[in-house]
């Protein structure tokens, strides 16, 4: 959810620049340094954290696909066991 939150930030960021870039300029004028730079790290962690997420899923999955067909008795459905 968060990559889509900020695809669509940065579309519109781009979209709209002319009128954005004054009002966020302002606002992080106000704000410490230590704050502007612990938020970009911050964002940068969730993100590598989705990343590893999202790869460790995908990998999951290949080497899933790689197990089944060692293992073809386990991957069979009992027609006995079934109402049909």
């Amino acid at each position: 959810m968060s990559e889509i939150t900020v695809t669509l930030g940065a579309i519109l960021y781009f979209k709209f620049e002319n009128k954005v870039r004054p009002v966020i300029g302002r606002l992080t004028n106000r704000l410490p340094n230590w704050l502007t730079y612990g938020g970009s790290t911050l964002f940068f962690l969730v993100m590598i954290d989705d990343t590893i997420f999202y790869f460790v899923l995908i990998a999951m999955a290949f080497w899933c696909s790689r197990q089944l067909p060692k293992h073809k008795d386990h991957a069979t459905i009992d027609k006995s066991a079934t109402d049909l």
